[in-house]
């Protein structure tokens, strides 16, 4: 996977779902945000739970981040 290009997918992603919770994230929304077409999004994760599944990572992440 292109990190680069998935990243802001994934930063997005993150914020929207801090404000609106899963229901509030749709491929629409995210897509709309960072201003690119819905076919990047699944050409980079394929479905909703794959996209739930790197966020999951990116959050853990951020937590390690804060810790350290």
């Amino acid at each position: 996977m292109n990190k680069e290009g998935s990243k802001i997918w994934i930063v997005k992603g993150y914020e929207l779902f801090a404000i609106y919770g899963f229901k509030g994230l749709k491929v629409e929304t995210i897509s709309r945000e960072v201003g690119k077409k819905k076919s990047s999004f699944y050409h980079y994760f394929v479905d909703m739970d794959n996209f739930m599944n790197y966020l999951i990572q990116y959050h853990l992440n951020q937590i390690n981040l804060i810790a350290e």
